[in-house]
């Protein structure tokens, strides 16, 4: 098995934009957004904090009412998302036996337990449920999957910051590629709207207070929180054409670097590609005008001789999901591939922000006609750590 290509061969998510790829496709390609206030986050002189969170209708569907009651939203969100990957696989139960879980997320389990602590430091010490103990468990998804749909090959629980899921893919690709899985289901689910959770990450000055976010531009003063999950079902090429899979995208190489250079690299290197193979790239989108600019200001150093790039940048329009960023970012660049449509450029960069930034690579470029080699990552502001991944149309 080793050296196999790994293909994405079904594909599910939920989000605020949308749930099912339809949906989220529709509202992605058409630059939609749904931020709004949430009544478990209070108002801070007086401003309304805006997150992009999901319809509580759509949490339990499929999900028998008594069982949801006993699991975390960001449990529910990414059972959800993997039922729509799972159906998308046409996988029968016995193969699905052998296929693994790699899911990752940061804040799980808040949103089930805080208000009960408030309520135990408040004395009421029968406020506490007795599902705390599993609802509040990071790897509480894959348990739950494993169970509803038998999938019991190798699991795995990552939780690294906006990494996360970056971490899973890699990992499972590895563990594919080797022969220790045939495939597996990857991704990752988060909610981040308690006030303990939401609190902590406005606190590291890394989200917007104004309500606005507008990465690459030199007003920018952060990002907005969102919650979702994304989910990939991927395998080895050899193994979708043995059960007579539909192969989506190749995914040639997945790679984490000390810094964002060495992780692109890495991909270039590893998958045989020039810079000049890479028609479009996903970006980051944090939102921070120093870290967008070293950001591009890294782009420009590697594809200095590739003038017909496309940049372009999704995370604005659902938020950053934290551990489920890198999984948002790789399901984009799948629908990139398919529908042969991007997200909105960066013809809006502000001027100003675009002189400041070392290199030739130009920004706003016009798309080329067809969209084969895509390039996402994911950058971890505290680190540098970065993970990076090439995607190439079937």
């Amino acid at each position: 098995m080793k050296g196999s290509d790994i293909v994405i061969a079904g594909s599910g998510v939920i989000s605020s934009i949308g749930s099912g790829m339809q949906s989220f496709s529709e509202s992605l390609f058409s630059s939609k957004k749904k931020y709004r206030s949430h009544k478990l986050i209070s108002k801070n002189n007086a401003f309304e904090h805006q997150i992009a969170y999901v319809d509580d209708s759509l949490l339990i569907q499929d999900i028998n009412p008594r069982q949801a009651r006993k699991l975390d939203r960001f449990c529910l969100l990414t059972m959800q998302a993997f039922d729509q990957a799972y159906k998308a696989s046409n996988l029968s139960p016995p193969l699905a036996h052998e296929y693994g879980i790699l899911i990752g997320n940061s804040t799980g389990g808040w949103s089930f337990v805080e208000h009960q602590m408030d309520s135990i430091c408040s004395g009421d010490f029968d406020s506490l449920s007795p599902y705390v103990a599993t609802a509040w468990f990071p790897t509480a998804p894959q348990g739950e999957i494993s169970i509803k749909y038998d999938v019991a090959g190798y699991s795995k629980t990552f939780s690294a910051g906006t990494l996360s899921s970056g971490y899973a893919l890699e990992h499972a690709i590895y563990l594919i590629k080797n022969g220790y899985l045939p495939g597996a289901f990857v991704g990752g689910g988060e909610s981040p709207i308690s006030p303990l959770v939401y609190n902590a990450y406005i606190h590291n000055k890394a989200f917007s207070l104004n309500g606005k976010y507008v990465p690459y531009q030199t007003q920018a003063t952060g990002g907005l929180l969102g919650e979702g999950a994304s989910i990939l079902f991927i395998e080895s090429l050899a193994n979708c054409s043995e059960r007579k899979g539909t192969p989506l995208a190749k995914i040639s190489h997945c790679a984490v670097g000390r810094d964002l250079e060495e992780a692109i690299r890495e991909c270039l290197e590893e998958s045989n590609k020039r810079a000049s193979d890479i028609d479009a790239i996903l970006l980051n989108g944090k939102g921070l005008p120093s870290v967008d600019q070293d950001e591009l200001a890294v782009l420009g150093h590697i594809f200095s001789e590739s003038p017909n790039l496309y940049l372009g940048v999704s995370k604005p329009l659902y938020g950053n999901t934290i551990g489920a960023d890198f999984a948002f970012q790789c399901l984009v660049v799948l629908l990139m591939l398919e529908q042969q449509k991007v997200p909105a450029g960066l013809e809006e960069v502000d001027k100003c922000f675009s002189k400041i930034c070392p290199g030739s690579l130009v920004l706003g470029k016009a798309l080329r006609t067809r969209l084969r080699t895509i390039l996402t990552y994911s950058i971890d502001l505290a680190t540098g750590i970065s993970v990076a991944a090439i995607f190439d149309k079937v």
